[in-house]
C-alpha cells in the first residue's frame, strides 16, 4: 500500500516537473520569438475603400519586402460621411463580399494571410496596431477623392510616424497620378473638360504595376508576439460582419439584386466586358443591363489603370472595336477630370464656398424629397428609376441624368447636394467626384456650357422607353396599363385603370406637383438668376 502510494507520488512530481519543464520551454521560445520579431522588419498593409485589390496595387507591393507583414482594413463610418442615413444593403453587400473575396485570395500563396478587420476610427486604430505589433512602416493607397483628404492622409502619416513607423503611399486610383497632372497645371485647375483633354493628350497613362512572382517575394510571417502592455492597447480585431449584424431587415436582404462584389468577380467580368458587342441600339437593353464595371472601380476592385491597359489592348488587337474604345475612353477622362477638380478645389462636394459652383438658391420640401426616394412622385419614369437604384444599386446615367434634372432645375428647385446625398447612400458606384460635378452640372450651378434646356419627365421617358417595358420592370403595379398612358396613367379613363386593376391615387399616387407648370416656373427661376449674376459680374467689371 505505501510502496503504491509512493509511486504515485513519484509519478505526479514527475508530470509536475515535465510541466515545468514545457512551461519554461514556452516561455524561453516566447522571449525568443519577441527578440526575433523585433529584429524583423513588420510592415501593416491598410486596405482602405478604394483599392479592396491584390493586382496593381503598389502600396501592397511596397510592403511585401518586409519579413512580417500584416493585413488591415477598417471599417470606418466616416468613410460614409456623405451619406447620413448610412448605405443600402445592396451598397454593404457588394462591399461584404469584396471583404471576403479579398481575404480569401491573401489565404493562398504567397501571401499565406488573412484580413484582420477592425471598427473605429483610421487615427485611433492604426497607431494602436503600430504599438502593438511594434510595426515599423505603414503602407496603403493616397486618397484622390477630395482636397479635403489630401490633408487627412498627412494626418495618418504623421501619427504614423510619431509612432515610429514609416510611411508608404501610392497614387493608383486614376490613369493619370496627381503628380503628372501638376506637372501640366501647375496649381491651377483646367478651365473647362475640353481644356483638360487637349493638355492630357499630351501624358501617357499609369501603367498598372506588374504583382510580384512568388520567387520574388520574401516569405511572408503574420504572426506578431506582441508585449503585455502592449496587448492592453491593442483594439479589438472584429469578423466581416453580415447585413444582418449591421441591422437590415429580412425583407432588405430579400429585395438584394445579384451583383456580385470583389476582385475575382471583377476581372472575370472584365474579360466578358471586352468581348461583348457595345453596339446595341437598343435603348431598352442598356437600361436593363448590369455589366457595367462601374461598381468594381469605387471600391478598387478593379484597378482602372488595368482596366483601361487592357481595353486599348483588345483595341489593337480586334478589328472594328474603336468606337468602343473612343467610348470608353471619353468616360474614363470625364472620371479623370472630375478627381483634378475635387483634389485642387476646397469644399468641392458642396455649394457652400465652393468656386466652382454658383450660388443658387433652392427651396427645402422633404415631403417632395420623400417621395423621390420612394418612388412615389406618381410620374412612372421618375419613379421607376429610383425603385431600379433602390434594388440594384445602379441606373444608366441617363437615368440618373433624369432623376437630377427632377429634383433640381426641372420641376422640384431642391438642391443638388440632397441628390448627392440619395446617389450616395443608394448607388454601388457612387464616387464623390464624378458624382458632385454631374450634379453640379446637371443642376445648372457649374459647367454650362451652350443652351440650358428644358426637362419634361413625360416627354424624355417616352423618348428612351416608348412601350413602358422598363417602367413596368420596376413598376409592377403599372404592368396592365396601356401603353397610350404609361407615361401618364392618371389620363387613362377610370374603365382602362379598373381594367388594369390600377387606380392613380389608390394603388398608384397621383403626381406631387404640375409637371407643366413647374417646367415653366423652374426655367423663369433661371433665367432670372442668370440674368441677375450677369448683372452683377457687369457691374464689377465696370466698377
Amino acid at each position: 500500500m505505501a510502496s503504491s502510494q509512493s509511486d504515485a507520488l513519484s509519478a505526479s512530481r514527475g508530470r509536475r516537473d515535465k510541466g515545468q519543464n514545457l512551461r519554461q520551454v514556452l516561455f524561453s521560445q516566447r522571449k525568443k520569438n519577441l527578440k526575433m520579431t523585433s529584429s524583423m522588419e513588420i510592415s501593416i498593409h491598410w486596405f482602405r475603400l478604394d483599392c479592396l485589390r491584390l493586382h496593381d496595387n503598389p502600396a501592397l507591393f511596397e510592403s511585401l519586402n518586409s519579413q512580417i507583414v500584416k493585413f488591415v482594413f477598417i471599417l470606418d463610418p466616416l468613410s460614409f460621411k456623405s451619406c447620413r442615413r448610412g448605405p443600402s444593403a445592396p451598397v454593404w453587400q457588394f462591399l461584404l463580399e469584396s471583404l471576403k473575396d479579398l481575404d480569401c485570395k491573401l489565404h493562398k500563396s504567397p501571401y499565406n494571410s488573412r484580413l484582420c478587420v477592425f471598427k473605429g476610427e483610421p487615427t485611433v486604430i492604426l497607431p494602436k496596431l503600430i504599438r502593438c505589433w511594434k510595426a515599423t512602416k505603414l503602407t496603403f493607397q493616397a486618397s484622390q477623392s477630395s482636397y479635403e483628404a489630401l490633408k487627412y492622409d498627412k494626418i495618418i502619416s504623421n501619427i504614423a510616424m510619431a509612432n515610429g513607423a514609416s510611411i508608404e503611399c501610392h497614387y493608383s486610383h486614376t490613369l493619370f497620378s496627381p503628380e503628372a497632372l501638376r506637372g501640366v497645371f501647375g496649381d491651377n485647375i483646367a478651365s473647362s473638360y475640353k481644356e483638360f483633354v487637349k493638355m492630357v493628350s499630351f501624358l501617357v497613362p499609369s501603367s498598372p504595376v506588374l504583382q510580384p512572382s512568388p520567387c520574388h517575394t520574401a516569405p511572408l510571417s503574420t504572426e506578431v508576439q506582441s508585449s503585455e502592455s502592449s496587448k492592453s492597447d491593442a483594439p479589438d480585431e472584429v469578423p466581416i460582419p453580415s447585413l444582418e449584424d449591421l441591422g437590415f431587415t429580412d425583407e432588405e436582404i430579400s429585395r438584394l439584386c445579384t451583383w456580385i462584389g470583389g476582385e475575382t468577380e471583377a476581372l472575370s467580368k472584365l474579360f466578358s466586358y471586352c468581348c461583348e458587342e457595345h453596339d446595341d441600339k437598343n435603348m431598352l437593353n442598356w437600361l436593363l443591363a448590369k455589366e457595367s464595371l462601374s461598381p468594381y472601380f469605387r471600391f478598387g476592385c478593379l484597378s482602372v489603370r488595368f482596366f483601361f491597359s487592357r481595353v486599348q489592348q483588345y483595341n489593337s488587337n480586334t478589328n472594328g472595336c474603336h468606337s468602343f474604345f473612343v467610348r470608353v475612353k471619353k468616360n474614363l477622362l470625364l472620371r479623370e477630370y472630375s478627381y483634378h477638380l475635387a483634389m485642387a478645389t476646397p469644399n468641392f462636394d458642396q455649394q457652400l464656398k465652393n468656386p466652382l459652383c454658383l450660388p443658387i438658391h433652392w427651396e427645402r420640401d422633404s415631403d417632395l424629397v420623400e417621395a423621390v426616394v420612394k418612388g412615389k412622385t406618381g410620374i412612372p419614369w421618375i419613379d421607376a428609376i429610383m425603385m431600379q437604384i433602390a434594388k440594384e444599386g445602379w441606373a444608366h446615367y441617363l437615368a440618373r441624368k433624369s432623376i437630377a434634372y427632377f429634383l433640381t432645375r426641372g420641376c422640384l428647385w431642391q438642391s443638388w447636394e440632397t441628390g448627392k446625398e440619395i446617389f450616395s447612400r443608394y448607388l454601388l458606384d457612387y464616387e464623390d467626384p464624378i458624382c458632385v460635378m454631374c450634379w453640379i452640372e446637371d443642376s445648372c450651378c457649374g459647367f454650362i456650357s451652350g443652351r440650358v434646356n428644358s426637362f419634361n419627365p413625360y416627354q424624355f421617358g417616352y423618348l428612351m422607353d416608348p412601350e413602358g417595358i422598363y417602367i413596368k420592370t420596376y413598376l409592377p403595379i403599372l404592368k396592365d396599363i396601356p401603353p397610350q398612358y404609361i407615361h401618364a396613367p392618371w389620363m387613362a379613363p377610370k374603365s382602362v385603370q379598373e381594367e388594369a386593376h390600377c387606380i392613380i391615387g389608390q394603388d398608384y399616387p397621383q403626381p406631387i406637383v404640375d409637371v407643366n407648370l413647374m417646367e415653366k416656373i423652374c426655367q423663369e427661376r433661371l433665367k432670372e438668376f442668370m440674368i441677375n449674376l450677369a448683372t452683377r459680374a457687369n457691374a464689377v467689371v465696370n466698377t
